[in-house]
């Protein structure tokens, strides 16, 4: 295995392979809905362009926190 992911909310995401943690910024939630097929999609995304794992994780935090600012099918 190349590279293990944890995502956990609002706190940092770990990679465990690199022993690294990236920071999630703190965004007003508007609506959870599709934050993490937004993370997963950006991260592979990344990946398919050649980056790095941590850099494709940093992409995926960025999208991520975008979608949890707009509002999307649900009301929270």
């Amino acid at each position: 295995m190349r590279g293990v992911v944890i995502t956990d909310g609002a706190n940092p995401v770990t990679l465990l392979h690199e022993k690294m943690q990236i920071a999630v910024p703190v965004a007003p939630a508007v609506d959870p809905t599709g934050c993490g097929d937004a993370f997963a999609a950006a991260l592979v995304g990344a990946k398919l362009r050649g980056r790095p794992l941590s850099e494709a994780v940093a992409a995926g935090v960025q999208q991520a926190s975008r979608c949890l600012r707009l509002p999307g099918s649900q009301s929270h």
